[in-house]
């Protein structure tokens, strides 16, 4: 049996960040891998939707119909916060939904934005994207068949560093992931200075984590993250 080299940086990260001692195996100091969704099985479950075969278990592709009022409410508040007026008109908007389904959110935010220049991008587990959703997104990041380096916590994202100006997730990377804290860290990297993000979890406790984990590196003054009924907000300071 090969000997597992130990990654003795990694069990000093895990000792000393919250976020790190979720996710780092504490004999080896190497990442686990999640395994809440095996890959297997979305790619299983992918095949019968395109097939419209019926699945065993409910398996629903959100972002098939228009959002709720409380949700465009969101959509304005979040407007309101990137201060569009403020804006170099020239430069258009970057704006990315991740887990965004067949992608009406991501039309609803072309409309909302119709007035300057927006692009939009959108990054889910699959390529679900809707016929007139595909006709407005920029470019979709997901993958056709997914993988287990496609997986948003496990893909490298550098390509994405300090692109967007405002990003959006109700059931994407942050939601289904045993991980949520490294999403939101992710997330917020993708961020451009100035920029803002609303993000759903299912549990608010991940804040008092990232927080801890942004003060360990000296960062709380260019992240700041708050939370609002389901969602966490993320405002990228510097």
């Amino acid at each position: 049996m090969p000997q597992v080299k130990i990654n003795r940086p990694g069990l000093k990260l895990r000792e000393k960040s919250p976020v790190h001692a979720k996710i780092i195996d504490e004999n080896t100091g190497r990442r686990k891998t999640d395994v809440r969704l095996s890959v297997s099985e979305v790619i299983k479950r992918h095949e019968q939707h395109k097939t419209k075969e019926p699945f065993n278990e409910h398996w629903s592709v959100n972002g098939g119909d228009i959002i709720t009022n409380v949700e465009k409410k969101r959509f304005d508040y979040d407007r309101a916060i990137l201060d569009i007026s403020s804006r170099n008109q020239k430069k258009p908007l970057d704006i990315c939904v991740l887990g965004p389904g067949e992608g009406s959110e991501a039309v609803y935010l072309k409309n909302l934005y119709s007035d300057i220049p927006t692009n939009i991008d959108t990054l889910g587990i699959v390529n679900y994207l809707s016929k007139d959703a595909r006709s407005i997104v920029r470019k979709d990041y997901s993958p056709h068949i997914p993988s287990n380096k496609t997986v948003f916590e496990h893909m490298n994202h550098l390509h994405l560093v300090n692109k967007y100006d405002y990003i959006y997730s109700y059931l994407g990377p942050a939601h289904h992931t045993n991980y949520s804290e490294i999403a939101i860290l992710k997330i917020a990297s993708m961020l451009r200075p100035g920029g803002f993000a609303r993000i759903r979890v299912k549990d608010p406790i991940i804040i008092q984590n990232i927080k801890k984990y942004l003060a360990l590196k000296k960062l709380e003054n260019k992240i700041l993250l708050n939370f609002d009924c389901k969602f966490i907000l993320i405002n990228k300071l510097k």
